[in-house]
């Protein structure tokens, strides 16, 4: 409770965009090299996820690696 209190009091110190709107993120995490996904990109993780449990008669087989799951719905794997 503490730690919380601390970061509470001092969130005016928190660090504040100079341009918070969405692009901007786009446009940092690919400034450093970040494979990201959007709403589109859950559409295809979903999808993969469903496609690897078919076979099996599961509703999906959860994919938990970052890098996998970045692959997955930017289309670079298969099935």
């Amino acid at each position: 409770m503490e730690t919380i209190r601390h970061l509470v009091r001092d969130q005016a110190n928190w660090w504040s965009p100079a341009s918070p709107d969405e692009e901007s993120v786009v446009e940092l995490l690919e400034s450093r090299g970040i494979e990201f996904t959007n709403l589109h990109g859950w559409h295809n993780l979903d999808a993969y996820e469903q496609s690897l449990g078919e076979p099996e008669g599961r509703a999906r087989i959860k994919v938990v690696p970052r890098d996998e799951m970045v692959r997955a719905s930017n289309a670079k794997v298969s099935p």
